[in-house]
């Protein structure tokens, strides 16, 4: 008798139905969503396969896809604070605009940084997907309210100028991408994208089939075992699972 398949257990985010022509702040806010599904398809993904890892070698790849998820999401959220919304706050002399917002990255945090600590000290001979499962339970639904509610406090910034939403958000990527970990960030990012996501409308992340290969090539390999759980593979086609009742 073949298994039920497993149901993911956050829903992705729909992206604004507004033109990102219209304003910098819907576009800002689409690019958003598609880095906020990214990690949503991470949580997926650690849901999924945690209790069907059983060999050292996938354990330890596993956690190690763990620590790097952790990693990968206080990374964006300290851009936020640092690059985008403060000068979003400073432009649009409105300092309370997204305080909301960062104020929620607090919910989650210690539930982050207990993921980490698990993730980082647990022997492979010593994991149990309950652990795992309930310092993930702890943190998601709150997490996953706050991945949305971003989306539309981005919106609100179309009551200002365009350009200065646009502007300050190219800018503050940038700035938060330097002082990202590559090896680790940038195949994230593809394995954990859905390129096919609402028909394929989207060109993200940003850059063609060449560079994508050619930055694959560069990092993609030194987390190979880790990449085994992304969703996708590192040119963000989605694929399924190696384990579990969902494998191919």
């Amino acid at each position: 008798m073949s298994q039920k398949s497993v149901e993911p257990r956050v829903a992705l985010i729909p992206t604004p139905s507004l033109d990102p022509k219209s304003h910098g702040a819907v576009r800002a806010a689409v690019e958003m969503t598609l880095v906020h599904n990214c990690l949503i398809r991470a949580v997926n993904s650690i849901y999924y396969h945690a209790p069907y890892v059983t060999t050292t070698k996938d354990i330890r790849d596993f956690l190690h896809f763990c620590a790097i998820f952790v990693e990968v999401t206080l990374h964006h959220h300290d851009g936020e604070e640092t690059y985008i919304f403060p000068p979003w706050a400073e432009q649009t002399n409105c300092p309370a605009l997204l305080k909301e917002n960062h104020a929620e990255h607090r919910l989650f945090h210690h539930g982050f940084e207990q993921l980490s600590r698990y993730a980082k000290t647990t022997d492979p001979s010593a994991y149990k997907s309950e652990d795992l499962l309930a310092i993930l339970e702890d943190f998601t639904d709150p997490l996953a309210a706050h991945l949305t509610n971003e989306i539309d406090s981005i919106l609100r910034m179309q009551e200002y100028s365009s350009e200065v939403a646009k502007k300050i958000f190219k800018e503050g990527v940038q700035k938060s991408m330097e002082g990202a970990d590559k090896a680790d960030h940038l195949p994230f990012l593809f394995g954990t994208h859905d390129k096919t996501f609402e028909g394929g409308k989207h060109y993200f992340p940003p850059v063609g089939f060449l560079l994508n290969a050619a930055l694959m090539f560069w990092y993609g390999s030194k987390n190979a075992g880790a990449w085994r759980f992304c969703p996708s593979d590192l040119y963000s086609r989605p694929r399924k699972p190696t384990l579990g009742p969902n494998a191919a």
